[in-house]
């Protein structure tokens, strides 16, 4: 995951890429713009959540959609993808696009064993404003991670500006907890146990190119 210690992120990237990987949805084929939230629904696809919310301040409610493939009788790894879809209300009544992903919210089959036998479900909030991705899962390695997309009018586009994430190894206790500030673009590193107070904390700068919603990559590590 962005910015996750090595091996957490080379153990959600062999779910994510094994044989039954799910298909990712072709953000292409979701429309710019539109008459209804629907319209950027497309076939094959349901709405799983719908959250309503005022995004850029003008008083119009907005919509953050939470799709998941439709299930396919005969075929065991339909049904598993997800994406997810920004829009913003416009003042003629119609929609317009402003992100979309297929990466930052993880498949049903992605959260492994903590998941459950039916999978895992992304959290999606929203906060004055910003778009929050909850997300929790593992097996020996518990992992948990909280992602932040806010609007930027200059782009038009949801912007990625803050990413925590915390890795347990459940067997042999060791603990390590990641803080992204993609806005002052300093990230904060603890590593411990959870079974003692003493915590080693680093603390550094990052240069990075902006980042939106499109281009999250869970499994881009920042140097």
């Amino acid at each position: 995951m962005l910015s996750f210690p090595i091996v957490a992120a080379a153990s959600l990237l062999s779910i994510l890429q094994g044989p039954d990987a799910p298909r990712a949805l072709n953000l292409q084929r979701i429309p710019l713009a539109g008459p209804q939230p629907t319209s950027f629904v497309p076939s094959g696809w349901l709405v799983e959540r719908q959250l309503t919310a005022d995004l850029n301040a003008d008083t119009r409610p907005d919509k953050v959609l939470l799709l998941n493939e439709k299930k396919i009788a005969g075929q065991e790894d339909s049904g598993d993808e997800r994406a997810l879809v920004v829009l913003l209300a416009q003042p003629d009544g119609t929609w317009k696009r402003v992100g979309a992903t297929n990466k930052a919210v993880y498949c049903k089959s992605c959260f492994g064993m903590l998941g459950g036998d039916e999978g895992g479900t992304p959290d999606v909030s929203v906060k004055k404003g910003v778009v929050i991705i909850y997300q929790e899962g593992g097996s020996r390695e518990s992992w948990n991670s909280t992602t932040r997309f806010r609007y930027e009018p200059s782009t038009n586009r949801m912007r990625l500006i803050g990413l925590d994430e915390v890795v347990v190894d459940r067997a042999e206790g060791d603990i390590s907890t990641t803080s992204t500030n993609l806005l002052t673009a300093i990230q904060e590193v603890s590593k411990g146990r959870i079974d003692q107070d003493q915590v080693k904390k680093t603390r550094r700068t990052l240069k990075l190119p902006k980042r939106y919603l499109e281009e999250f990559n869970p499994e881009e590590v920042w140097k």
